[in-house]
Protein backbone atom coordinates (compact mmCIF):
# COMPACT_ATOMS: atom_id res chain seq x y z
CA UNK A 1 0.00 0.00 0.00
CA UNK A 2 2.75 2.03 0.76
CA UNK A 3 4.23 1.85 -2.55
CA UNK A 4 1.24 2.44 -4.54
CA UNK A 5 0.73 5.78 -2.83
CA UNK A 6 4.55 6.79 -3.15
CA UNK A 7 3.83 5.57 -6.76
CA UNK A 8 0.86 7.89 -6.92
CA UNK A 9 1.90 10.51 -5.76
CA UNK A 10 4.88 10.85 -8.30
CA UNK A 11 2.36 10.45 -10.82
CA UNK A 12 0.44 13.50 -9.71
CA UNK A 13 3.41 15.56 -9.27
CA UNK A 14 4.41 14.67 -12.73
CA UNK A 15 1.22 15.71 -13.95
CA UNK A 16 1.11 18.49 -12.13
CA UNK A 17 4.82 19.88 -13.44
CA UNK A 18 3.83 19.14 -17.09
CA UNK A 19 0.66 21.19 -16.80
CA UNK A 20 3.10 24.23 -17.66
CA UNK A 21 2.92 25.21 -21.35
CA UNK A 22 5.34 24.08 -23.24
CA UNK A 23 3.57 26.14 -26.86
CA UNK A 24 2.45 29.23 -26.89
CA UNK A 25 -0.66 30.74 -28.49
CA UNK A 26 0.31 33.75 -30.21
CA UNK A 27 -3.06 35.28 -31.09
CA UNK A 28 -2.36 38.67 -30.68
CA UNK A 29 -0.44 40.99 -34.41
CA UNK A 30 0.60 44.25 -34.20
CA UNK A 31 3.26 46.35 -35.73
CA UNK A 32 6.28 48.62 -34.19
CA UNK A 33 9.10 50.51 -35.74
CA UNK A 34 12.25 48.94 -36.12
CA UNK A 35 15.08 51.49 -34.20
CA UNK A 36 18.35 51.11 -34.83
CA UNK A 37 20.94 51.78 -31.75
CA UNK A 38 17.84 53.63 -29.47
CA UNK A 39 18.99 56.03 -27.33
CA UNK A 40 21.13 55.03 -24.09
CA UNK A 41 19.29 56.06 -21.33
CA UNK A 42 20.67 54.21 -18.29
CA UNK A 43 24.40 54.32 -16.95
CA UNK A 44 24.94 50.43 -18.36
CA UNK A 45 23.55 51.40 -21.61
CA UNK A 46 25.98 54.44 -22.03
CA UNK A 47 28.87 51.94 -20.55
CA UNK A 48 27.75 49.21 -23.63
CA UNK A 49 27.28 51.77 -26.42
CA UNK A 50 30.68 51.60 -27.97
CA UNK A 51 30.54 47.43 -28.37
CA UNK A 52 26.85 46.20 -27.99
CA UNK A 53 25.10 47.31 -30.88
CA UNK A 54 21.12 47.05 -30.62
CA UNK A 55 17.57 47.19 -32.25
CA UNK A 56 14.15 46.72 -30.86
CA UNK A 57 10.99 47.08 -32.77
CA UNK A 58 9.11 49.89 -30.38
CA UNK A 59 5.54 48.93 -29.82
CA UNK A 60 2.01 50.85 -28.32
CA UNK A 61 3.18 51.77 -24.50
CA UNK A 62 -0.59 50.32 -23.47
CA UNK A 63 0.54 47.14 -24.06
CA UNK A 64 2.79 46.69 -21.37
CA UNK A 65 0.41 49.44 -19.34
CA UNK A 66 -2.28 46.66 -19.61
CA UNK A 67 -0.49 44.18 -18.54
CA UNK A 68 1.17 45.69 -15.59
CA UNK A 69 -2.41 46.14 -14.13
CA UNK A 70 -3.32 42.63 -14.78
CA UNK A 71 -0.62 41.66 -12.34
CA UNK A 72 -1.21 44.06 -10.31
CA UNK A 73 -4.98 43.17 -10.19
CA UNK A 74 -4.29 39.16 -10.10
CA UNK A 75 -0.92 38.90 -7.70
CA UNK A 76 -0.66 42.10 -5.96
CA UNK A 77 2.72 42.81 -7.92
CA UNK A 78 4.05 46.95 -8.99
CA UNK A 79 6.18 46.95 -12.07
CA UNK A 80 8.84 49.01 -13.29
CA UNK A 81 8.06 49.40 -16.98
CA UNK A 82 11.57 49.18 -19.21
CA UNK A 83 13.36 52.27 -20.18
CA UNK A 84 12.75 52.26 -23.10
CA UNK A 85 8.88 51.74 -23.68
CA UNK A 86 7.19 48.82 -24.96
CA UNK A 87 9.37 47.06 -27.24
CA UNK A 88 10.50 44.00 -28.91
CA UNK A 89 14.39 43.86 -28.62
CA UNK A 90 15.88 41.96 -31.72
CA UNK A 91 19.55 42.33 -31.73
CA UNK A 92 21.46 43.36 -28.05
CA UNK A 93 24.86 41.96 -29.16
CA UNK A 94 28.32 42.32 -30.38
CA UNK A 95 29.02 42.52 -34.15
CA UNK A 96 31.41 40.29 -35.94
CA UNK A 97 31.19 42.54 -38.99
CA UNK A 98 30.16 46.24 -38.55
CA UNK A 99 29.63 46.43 -42.28
CA UNK A 100 26.81 43.86 -41.81
CA UNK A 101 25.08 46.19 -39.20
CA UNK A 102 25.32 49.39 -40.50
CA UNK A 103 24.18 47.95 -44.34
CA UNK A 104 21.23 46.30 -41.79
CA UNK A 105 20.30 49.51 -40.32
CA UNK A 106 20.98 51.65 -43.67
CA UNK A 107 18.01 49.47 -45.22
CA UNK A 108 16.10 48.54 -42.40
CA UNK A 109 15.87 51.27 -39.82
CA UNK A 110 12.64 52.80 -39.45
CA UNK A 111 10.59 50.07 -41.64
CA UNK A 112 7.19 48.78 -39.99
CA UNK A 113 7.80 45.43 -38.35
CA UNK A 114 4.76 42.73 -37.97
CA UNK A 115 4.90 40.69 -35.05
CA UNK A 116 2.90 38.14 -32.85
CA UNK A 117 2.92 37.35 -28.91
CA UNK A 118 0.97 35.26 -26.89
CA UNK A 119 -1.06 36.73 -23.95
CA UNK A 120 0.32 33.33 -21.17
CA UNK A 121 2.46 35.97 -19.36
CA UNK A 122 5.59 34.07 -18.18
CA UNK A 123 8.22 35.22 -15.08
CA UNK A 124 11.87 34.16 -13.82
CA UNK A 125 10.52 35.58 -10.73
CA UNK A 126 11.52 38.97 -10.91
CA UNK A 127 10.98 40.06 -14.84
CA UNK A 128 7.60 39.58 -16.53
CA UNK A 129 7.10 39.18 -20.18
CA UNK A 130 5.04 37.84 -23.51
CA UNK A 131 6.29 35.62 -25.84
CA UNK A 132 6.70 36.48 -28.97
CA UNK A 133 7.55 36.17 -32.64
CA UNK A 134 8.27 37.56 -35.88
CA UNK A 135 9.61 36.54 -39.01
CA UNK A 136 10.80 39.99 -39.97
CA UNK A 137 12.72 40.72 -36.88
CA UNK A 138 14.25 37.15 -37.88
CA UNK A 139 15.20 38.20 -41.27
CA UNK A 140 16.60 41.26 -39.99
CA UNK A 141 19.26 39.53 -37.50
CA UNK A 142 20.14 37.55 -40.52
CA UNK A 143 20.60 40.40 -42.99
CA UNK A 144 22.99 41.74 -39.95
CA UNK A 145 25.12 38.65 -39.52
CA UNK A 146 23.23 37.20 -36.77
CA UNK A 147 21.60 33.89 -36.28
CA UNK A 148 18.30 34.26 -36.56
CA UNK A 149 16.91 33.30 -33.28
CA UNK A 150 18.34 35.44 -29.94
CA UNK A 151 19.34 33.45 -27.29
CA UNK A 152 16.60 34.65 -25.17
CA UNK A 153 13.38 34.33 -27.38
CA UNK A 154 11.89 36.95 -29.12
CA UNK A 155 9.73 38.58 -25.87
CA UNK A 156 7.84 41.68 -25.04
CA UNK A 157 9.14 42.58 -21.22
CA UNK A 158 6.17 44.00 -19.50
CA UNK A 159 8.51 44.75 -16.49
CA UNK A 160 10.94 43.95 -13.45
CA UNK A 161 9.54 43.74 -10.06
CA UNK A 162 10.46 46.74 -7.08
CA UNK A 163 13.32 45.44 -4.89
CA UNK A 164 10.90 45.65 -2.39
CA UNK A 165 8.59 43.43 -4.43
CA UNK A 166 11.07 40.90 -5.74
CA UNK A 167 10.60 38.22 -2.93
CA UNK A 168 6.69 38.29 -3.48
CA UNK A 169 6.94 38.35 -7.07
CA UNK A 170 9.64 35.17 -7.10
CA UNK A 171 6.89 33.41 -4.18
CA UNK A 172 4.26 33.91 -7.08
CA UNK A 173 6.43 32.02 -9.37
CA UNK A 174 7.08 29.57 -7.08
CA UNK A 175 3.10 28.77 -6.70
CA UNK A 176 2.05 29.18 -9.96
CA UNK A 177 5.05 26.01 -10.72
CA UNK A 178 4.11 24.28 -8.01
CA UNK A 179 0.17 23.99 -8.27
CA UNK A 180 0.56 23.83 -12.28
CA UNK A 181 -1.70 27.40 -13.15
CA UNK A 182 -0.93 26.53 -16.64
CA UNK A 183 0.64 29.74 -17.14
CA UNK A 184 4.25 29.88 -16.89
Amino acid sequence: MKILKKYINKVFNFILKNKIKREHNYNVSTTGKLIFQPDELTKKQKKQANWKRVAIVKLDDEISRYYCWFIKKRYDIDLIIPYRGTHLTVINDRVEFEIDFIKARRDYDAIEIHLEYATDVRTDGINWWLPARSIEAEQVREYAGFNSKPYFEFHITIGSAFEKQKEHSKYIRDSIVKHGDCFL
